[in-house]
């Protein structure tokens, strides 16, 4: 098996890095420092840590550095290899280490560069073919920032290389088709509504991703994706036959689910505000264990002091009906409901943990 040290010395995988980058939005010369959304951050010592908004998609994202390794990969990206720090030679190493957990290492020292694209649209979201709903480079421009950063290609035959120069898009319809908007969902395939919430109720780690298993265009690239991991894994002749498999045989379910793991399918994503259960999250972090700097205790103090002035002016002033007191007394248990199921909840984690 190669190893880092050794991939290091191939041409071939530091073009494929730049490649990688070019997508990521980290090729010039402050890629390296880049957090996600454009910020730069200061110190290589460790991965920034800085949990950012990102409006576009709806999510939250730790991503950083010219691989925009999110820090729970960084993390262990740095236990396996014992990597340093998060300087640009070490998160070289580490997006090696991605390259080798995919099995797409190999595919990249022998130039078979659209076979690993394959590989490791599941790891960056911005390559060709992702699933993840989000803006992708075109495969043109990723293998032109490829061959132009002194990368080869294996050799392809005659009738496909034919092929290949038929499909490929001109530069006048790639620079009227700015990577930078993203793709028209393309109609949901039939099978794909059937199969998934069936798979779902087989493999219950699968509502991380995908909850009931109902399915939206957001996710109908995922969904597929997952399906094909299933029929792969079972060997069925369709991606239905896949899911009755897993229904009938354990055996079948286990290396599926195996099959999953190994993509990254079952793990907990950073999507989301997480509810309550985020909010809490965030006033802790935000803190940094100091209880008066939590944005949480001032905004539950600004939201009480109107609340007490209104049950005082309907309790005690006049001219309300009875009628109204009680709507008013109804709404201002519910605000406290909710602050005191915050605070109770986030008090009964707190203690958990210690």
């Amino acid at each position: 098996m190669t190893t880092i040290a050794e991939a290091l010395q191939s041409p071939n995988v530091h073009a494929f890095l730049r490649a990688i980058r070019l997508g990521e939005g980290t090729l010039d010369a402050d890629g390296y420092r880049r957090i996600v959304g454009g910020e730069l951050f200061a110190s290589f010592a460790d991965h920034p840590r800085k949990r950012v908004w990102i409006e576009r998609y709806g999510v939250w994202s730790t991503a950083a550095g010219a691989y925009q390794f999110l820090a729970g990969t960084w993390d262990e990206m740095r236990a396996k290899y014992g990597l340093r720090d998060f300087s640009p030679g070490e998160q070289d190493k580490g997006a090696i280490g991605l390259l080798i957990r995919r099995k797409a290492l190999d595919d990249v020292l022998a130039g078979r560069i659209e076979a690993a694209i394959a590989k490791c649209r599941l790891e960056w979201a911005s390559l060709p073919g992702s699933p993840y709903g989000q803006r992708t480079e075109s495969m043109q421009r990723v293998l032109d920032t490829y061959i132009a950063s002194g990368g080869s290609l294996a050799p392809v035959p005659a009738e496909a290389a034919t092929e290949l120069v038929s499909e490929a898009p001109t530069p006048q319809q790639i620079a009227a088709s700015p990577q930078s908007i993203p793709v028209e969902a393309q109609p949901m395939a039939p099978f794909i509504a059937a199969a998934l919430p069936a798979l779902v109720q087989s493999i219950p780690e699968l509502i991380r991703s995908f909850g009931d298993g109902s399915v939206t265009e957001r996710n109908a690239k995922a969904a597929e994706a997952v399906l094909q991991i299933a029929q792969t894994a079972t060997g069925a002749a369709n991606a239905q036959a896949a899911v009755e498999a897993v229904q009938a045989d354990p055996a079948a379910r286990e290396a599926v689910t195996r099959a999953l793991e190994a993509e990254h399918w079952l793990e907990p994503t950073e999507a989301g505000g997480g509810g309550i259960a985020g909010a809490r999250e965030f006033n802790l972090q935000a803190s940094d264990g100091d209880p008066l700097r939590m944005p949480a205790l001032w905004i539950s103090i600004l939201l009480l002091i109107p609340v007490y002035a209104v049950v005082g002016a309907v309790i005690f002033g006049n001219g309300w009906s009875a009628e109204v007191r009680i709507q008013v007394v109804t709404a201002v248990l519910a605000t406290m409901g909710i602050v005191g199921a915050f605070w109770l909840g986030s008090s009964f984690a707190k203690s958990r943990q210690q």
